[in-house]
């Protein structure tokens, strides 16, 4: 598996994009929706024109605490699907979240498997 981390400038990028996300979707969805929301957004930037399938709601259910406001996701997505190039691809998506919960949840490290 070949690991990749996210240039400062595409965290903030992404940052950026959350926080509008979060503002325009209002109060609803949970910690874990918000955590699988970064996690699909830093995907799609990851993988640039590539379409690809994901489910949140399935990323949501899979959170994991891995210590206080570190959460991760471990899941696979489905690249070009329907395509001759399609492939299933693992993940691992690490996520900062404020405990207080007054803080947009933030990517830290996306690993994606080829």
């Amino acid at each position: 598996m070949k690991t990749r981390t996210i240039s400062i400038t595409t965290r903030r990028v992404l940052l950026i994009a959350a926080i509008a996300a979060l503002g325009l979707s209002g109060c609803g969805g949970g910690v874990n929706d918000k955590v699988a929301q970064v996690c699909i957004e830093g995907i799609a930037a990851e993988i640039g024109d590539h379409p690809f399938e994901s489910d949140a709601k399935k990323f949501a259910s899979m959170v994991r605490e891995e210590g206080e406001g570190i959460v991760v996701v471990e899941s696979t997505i489905v690249v070009d699907k329907g395509l001759t190039s399609e492939v299933t691809r693992g993940f691992m998506c690490r996520v900062q979240t404020d405990p207080q919960g007054k803080a947009a949840p933030s990517l830290i490290l996306l690993q994606l498997g080829f």
